[in-house]
């Protein structure tokens, strides 16, 4: 975000003491300028960084579904700006007061809703990092257009486990020359480059792509994330059995993992870019995942926002529609029962 680094004190000269009075934030003490003081959008005075308020509105999101200031508990509505094209590859984050106070039908929004509005307001910005990333590591198209080359310098054990990461069968290949030429056949030269330039150097020549929080994404196996999924927010413990849980998912359920650019429900079988931020942030308090094919389509192909699945909008419409039906049928439903008593009366 454009406010990531505001409030840190490390930035200021210790030989230099501000002569204004510090205040500190009150969840993490940390001193703030009244420069660096959040504005919140309802009327509390209490002070808050904004990192320490963009992981307690996630908090309270997660374990009420809605967002709401910390010290007063009025709900907040969070909205994303993702800047422009040309401009800086970071947003801001949005705070407003909601009109009512959470507690009525009328007020009542969706978590789905919330979680669909936000990530299709930061998709523009996702599709700018990506195409940035792809700009600056070149090796990503190169090996796209090449990707036999890229495969020769594999070990065939390598090449085995890239193949039935895919979905592919070595079955009955024994050279290498047949493994390179299944692979390509399964996957496309723009996810071998994604895969070769993920194992390189923790994402290739420098720094792995960033996620719109400001946070690294990691690439991972359907698998592995699947893994991540059961164990943190599920609270399977680690053990063998859970290697037979994913086994049995793997074959014969999708993935709980949606990717927050294209809407698509991920087969295990899909790696998929991970935030290692998680859940500690409002502005994706599911967690953020990018599949490999928005990956190859933005930072590979280096294709503009035109290819933007329209489901989201279409999904968060629906939901408007549904949440109004539903808040008119109780509507409804209480004059109706209001009728009736003056019936019987």
């Amino acid at each position: 975000f454009a406010h990531r680094a505001a409030g840190s004190s490390a930035t200021r000269d210790p030989s230099r003491p501000d002569r204004r009075r510090p205040m500190e934030c009150a969840i993490c003490f940390d001193p703030l300028l009244e420069s660096e003081r959040l504005p919140l959008p309802c009327r509390c005075t209490v002070p808050y960084c904004l990192g320490c308020w963009d992981r307690a509105l996630a908090s309270s999101f997660n374990s009420a579904g809605h967002a709401r200031c910390p010290s007063c508990r009025r709900p907040v509505r969070v909205d994303f700006d993702p800047g422009d094209e040309d401009g800086p590859a970071r947003g801001r984050l949005i705070f407003s007061a909601e009109t009512g106070d959470g507690s009525s039908a009328e007020d009542a929004v969706s978590k789905e809703g919330v979680v669909n509005r936000l990530a299709e307001q930061a998709a523009p910005l996702m599709t700018r990092l990506l195409r940035r990333f792809g700009e600056r590591h070149s090796s990503l198209r190169a090996i796209a257009e090449a990707p036999s080359e890229a495969l020769r310098g594999r070990s065939i054990r390598e090449l085995k486990a890239w193949l039935k990461e895919v979905g592919g069968s070595d079955s009955g290949l024994l050279e290498k020359a047949d493994l390179i030429d299944a692979l390509i056949a399964k996957a496309g030269g723009g996810m071998i480059a994604s895969r070769v330039v993920a194992a390189t150097e923790g994402g290739g020549e420098g720094c792995p792509p960033l996620c719109v929080c400001g946070g690294a994404l990691e690439r991972l196996t359907g698998r592995a994330r699947m893994r991540q999924l059961l164990i943190e927010q599920h609270g399977v413990r680690e053990s063998a059995n859970i290697d037979a849980l994913l086994d049995h998912a793997a074959d014969r359920m999708p993935s709980s993992v949606i990717c927050d650019l294209c809407d698509t429900q991920l087969s295990p079988l899909q790696p998929v870019y991970t935030c290692a931020n998680g859940d500690a942030t409002i502005l994706h308090p599911t967690t953020y995942d990018v599949c490999e094919v928005c990956f190859v389509r933005y930072a590979v192909e280096g294709l503009g926002d035109e290819a933007l699945a329209t489901e989201r909008q279409l999904l968060y419409e629906e939901e408007e529609i549904e949440a109004q039906e539903e808040v008119e049928a109780q509507e409804s439903g209480g004059r109706g029962e209001a009728a009736r008593g003056a019936l019987e009366g």
